[in-house]
């Protein structure tokens, strides 16, 4: 155990930072004012107190790195506090919300799939807001293929058709000639030159007719090639009858296609969810 004396005894209190205390420890003696020890301890700066050397010392303040939430680092108001930094943008954690899913994170974020498919954007459409259309851009070559997934598509207007066309410019305009695209319908039916790929024909909406459910592969959009589509789709007719078609088509055209519109052919779509999918490259 070290042996300390305490040295300088001051005559006045002027003179109590004068004092010493010595440290004796196995032979080795060190000394140090009370100055020096109010210096070390107290400081002028507010902090957390860190020794760098024999009688030196350095106020600390916890910091945040990325991915975390510092609160009170120099510990002057109370304890600090360290928390994970929560979210879905730059530098964030994603957290799993309480029912144990990931929060929704944009698909083309997602980097570094070597294989799977990857949800890029969703489109709600109801009742109490219905639009003349659905569109999807950003179709590039990050994928191979994208697929569209569409749930309860209903029509304001009733015993009408759903529709989808292309566009080689982003969205500014779709593709609507006489003979921009080739459809053929599974009992052998083909359109060879039509203004539009259809994807369900009398569809309804009165009770019951519950709108198109349906889902369309895309191959090769971004290729300078004819863009090839492999619809599936169910609905509730019109006539109060269960229609089901399968059907290809082809974007007759040797041009990228980089954005997909949805419309009925008369009328607006008054409820129902898109979703675009993409198939991450191999």
């Amino acid at each position: 155990m070290a042996d300390v004396k305490i040295s300088g005894l001051p005559a006045a209190s002027a003179a109590l930072g004068a004092m010493e205390l010595e440290s004796n420890n196995a032979g080795t003696s060190e000394k140090v004012t009370v100055n020096q020890l109010d210096s070390l301890l107290l400081g002028t700066t507010n902090g957390l107190i860190a020794r760098t050397g024999t009688n030196t010392r350095a106020a600390r303040t916890i910091t945040a790195g990325t991915g975390a939430v510092v609160s009170n680092g120099n510990g002057v108001s109370g304890n600090p506090t360290i928390a994970v930094d929560v979210g879905t943008t730059a530098n964030k954690i994603v957290q799993l919300n309480g029912s144990g899913e990931l929060p929704a994170v944009s698909g083309a974020n997602l980097t570094g799939i070597a294989s799977g498919i990857a949800l890029i954007s969703t489109q709600t459409v109801t009742s109490a807001s219905p639009v003349a259309a659905v569109d999807f851009t950003g179709i590039d070559g990050t994928y191979d293929a994208y697929i569209v997934m569409l749930h309860n598509v209903v029509p304001v207007t009733d015993n009408t058709s759903l529709y989808l066309r292309t566009s080689s410019d982003g969205g500014s305009t779709f593709d609507a000639g006489a003979s921009d695209y080739w459809e053929v319908v599974a009992s052998g039916n083909s359109n060879t030159g039509v203004s539009q790929i259809t994807i369900q024909n009398f569809v309804g909406s009165e009770t019951n007719e519950n709108g198109v459910s349906a889902t369309i592969d895309i191959s090769t959009p971004a290729a300078d090639s004819y863009t090839a589509f492999r619809l599936a789709g169910i609905n509730m007719s019109a006539f109060n009858r269960l229609e089901h078609h399968n059907r290809g088509a082809v974007r007759l055209s040797n041009a990228p296609v980089n954005a997909l519109r949805f419309y009925f052919s008369s009328g607006n779509i008054e409820s129902g969810i898109f979703r675009l999918y993409g198939m991450a490259k191999s």
